[in-house]
């Protein structure tokens, strides 16, 4: 049987709030996320030993934008930014792939991934 018009919009109405509050809640990680990988940027900065204006000269930034970055008071910074400072004080970024047991969004995929390999603690069988 077909459903009515309400019940139908009520329903497109239900989905659309479970999205935004997905999309929320992954933006409040994704702030915190950026909260910590700022302050241990700040950190390896600092033990660089440089001064907030030779980084800036070396990384090709404005020194007022550096200042505002490692003195905390911006928000965020985009992500060439983040390279540019680590590369200056000596570090360098690696995107490495996350171990299987570590995914948070395996159930999302698109495709199936592979399945998780189970730890036997039988190591007496062949």
């Amino acid at each position: 049987m077909r459903k009515s018009y309400r019940e139908q919009k009520e329903q497109r109405t239900k989905r659309r709030r479970s999205r935004s509050e997905r999309r929320k809640s992954f933006k409040k990680i994704s702030q915190q996320e950026s909260k910590k990988l700022q302050e241990e940027m700040r950190k390896l900065v600092s033990e660089c030993g440089l001064t907030p204006g030779q980084i800036a000269d070396f990384s090709g930034y404005d020194a007022s934008n550096i200042r505002r970055i490692l003195k905390g008071y911006r928000k965020s910074a985009q992500m060439d930014t983040f390279l540019a400072l680590l590369k200056v004080a000596g570090y360098s970024f690696k995107i490495m792939k996350n171990a299987p047991e570590d995914d948070d969004f395996r159930e999302h995929r698109r495709f199936p991934p592979p399945p998780l390999e189970k730890s036997n603690d039988n190591d007496d069988e062949p």
